[in-house]
């Protein structure tokens, strides 16, 4: 369900804003799963909305939020 959400978030968010929108909501999401964003532009990435640089930001800045979120 969260891997789900946070898909179409980023969908949604990439269709509206761009790469930026992409990138925020994987950090924002990651808040709550570290996985689920990572895994959402992977997705892209498979699917050919956006290409496997492209897919890279989103991975980094839900690793690094997450990360400081436990600091």
């Amino acid at each position: 369900l969260t891997l789900s959400r946070v898909l179409l978030l980023s969908a949604s968010l990439r269709e509206a804003f761009g790469e930026i929108g992409l990138v925020v909501s994987s950090a924002v999401a990651c808040l709550v799963d570290t996985h689920s964003p990572a895994v959402a532009a992977a997705s892209l990435a498979v699917s050919g909305k956006i290409n496997s640089a492209e897919a890279v930001a989103p991975v980094l800045a839900a690793l690094a939020t997450n990360t400081l979120s436990k600091i």
